[in-house]
This record gives C-alpha cells, structure tokens and sequence, in this order.
C-alpha cells in the first residue's frame, strides 16, 4: 500500500514545493490510484455455500 500511493504523495509534492502543473490525465491518474487504494482495502464479506 505504502508504494501505491508513493506516487500521489510524489506528484502533490511537486505541485505544492515545486509549482509543477498537473493535466487532466495527471488528475486522472491520481484519481484511479486513490480508488485503486480503496477497492484494495475493502473487505468483501466472504459467501457461504449451501448444500453443505
């Protein structure tokens, strides 16, 4: 987890410290990881199998 959001992290320092510009893929990109992020933490609820 700590090295997907390395590059978040990586990208907002350069905006903030640096001044650096960010595009709409830029943001894009940021989006997906963040809700890569979170789809990795859910815990989905684990089904039973009847029958058994």
């Amino acid at each position: 987890m700590v090295t997907s959001i390395e590059v978040v992290v990586a990208t907002v320092a350069g905006v903030f410290l640096l001044n650096e510009q960010i595009n709409l893929v830029g943001y894009i990109g940021i989006i997906i990881m963040l809700a890569s992020i979170v789809i990795m933490n859910i815990e989905m609820p684990k089904v039973k199998k009847s029958g058994q």
